[in-house]
């Protein structure tokens, strides 16, 4: 009789703990060294760092706390996190970032990203842009940014308990956040003292948004929509407050565009929605 004998060969993956400075003298050279489920975790201090991964996604890099742990960009010609093409979730937590061309730029991923406990102010463009996948950003302040808070086009996102404010944006950038399609959820948030040629607060082309417990005040535009401008969307309000908000058309809220082709179907419902004290030439 013969017998066989099954050899059952197991590999066990451990994940790693990569510490900056101590192990790796910069935060990118810990970011080199990280594979999938490592962590790299960053001491206390400035960083000037610009940031690059490709293809590297799945790990977590934790800071000391927004108050001690910054990554400063140097003015550069860069976004302080520049990442592409990333397939699996990545986290990114406890710092502040500041002092780039952008904050955060993620380009084409179709990652998980989690972005929480994180302070993006002072950039000289956008503090967020995000394009494909999806995201989530808990407890994220961005102020400051010169082009426009965050940048969210065909990305699905939950924003919660996130603050945008003194963003400026450019013409069709919205000054607080742009959306450009995605099925998007804010909560708990604060959208204040933005400031664009269109969509102060907020500008929307495109999109499924549901907006809950959130405040927009003291934003301002131009032209269109001081709190929000919206085309081609639906977005839903709930217990939301749009005050002292000053816009050309639509001091509040603006649902239509100039004329031109496409800018329409905008279908806006509100739910205990408070809309009070804000200005404008045509429409407060």
């Amino acid at each position: 009789m013969k017998k066989y004998i099954s050899i059952l060969l197991l590999s066990v993956c451990y994940s790693t703990t990569i510490n900056v400075p101590a192990d790796s003298t910069t935060i990118q050279a810990g970011i080199n060294g990280a594979e999938e489920g490592d962590t790299v975790l960053v001491a206390a201090g400035t960083y000037y760092e610009n940031l690059f991964w490709f293809g590297k996604s799945g790990f977590k890099l934790i800071g000391s706390g927004e108050d001690d742990c910054i990554i400063n960009g140097s003015n550069s010609f860069g976004a302080v996190f520049s990442f592409f093409y990333n397939d699996s979730t990545t986290q990114i937590s406890h710092f502040s970032i500041e002092g780039g061309s952008q904050g955060i730029s993620d380009y084409f991923s179709g990652s998980s990203l989690l972005l929480t406990d994180l302070n993006i102010n002072n950039n000289q463009g956008l503090g967020i842009s995000l394009s494909g996948g999806d995201v989530i950003l808990r407890n994220v302040t961005i102020d400051n940014n010169q082009g426009g808070g965050i940048r969210i086009e065909g990305v699905d996102a939950i924003l919660d308990d996130v603050t945008v404010s003194n963003n400026s944006g450019e013409i069709y950038s919205g000054g607080g956040i742009y959306i450009g399609g995605g099925t998007i959820t804010i909560s708990n948030s604060q959208i204040f003292a933005n400031q664009a040629r269109y969509g102060g607060g907020m500008i929307i082309y495109g999109g499924i948004l549901e907006i809950t417990n959130t405040n927009f005040k003291n934003n301002t535009a131009d032209d269109f929509g001081g709190a929000i401008y919206m085309s081609r969307s639906t977005v839903e309000l709930n217990n939301v407050i749009i005050s002292n908000n000053q816009g050309g058309e639509g001091g509040g809220v603006c649902c239509h565009g100039p004329p031109s082709p496409g800018f329409s179907d905008a279908n806006l419902i509100m739910t205990d929605v408070i809309i009070s004290d804000n200005m404008g030439s045509r429409g407060g």
